[in-house]
């Protein structure tokens, strides 16, 4: 059985948020530079740009932040030593 502590699950969740952050940007950037070669207007473009990056303020003033408050991980990390040390 694999030993390892709470802080580490944390850190590794937060490398697979980021990566995912960083994958999500590079796919989205060359759908955007796909959609310039097929001769989309340029104003629709940057709309749903503006459009994505207003959407994701909102998620993160509303949805994550309060996950990342000190009191919900400490929640998470009891949820999992527990998981961690069942058979």
């Amino acid at each position: 059985m694999l030993n390892t502590t709470s802080n580490t699950l944390i850190k590794l969740a937060a490398l697979v948020w980021y990566t995912g952050v960083v994958v999500l940007i590079a796919k989205s950037g060359t759908l955007f530079l796909e959609a310039a070669k097929g001769g989309a207007d340029q104003l629709f473009i940057l709309m749903a740009i503006l459009c994505g990056i207003v959407i994701e303020k909102i998620k993160a003033k509303y949805l994550f932040r309060e996950m990342c408050k000190p009191k919900n991980l400490k929640h998470r990390c009891f949820f999992a030593r527990l998981f961690l040390m069942q058979p």
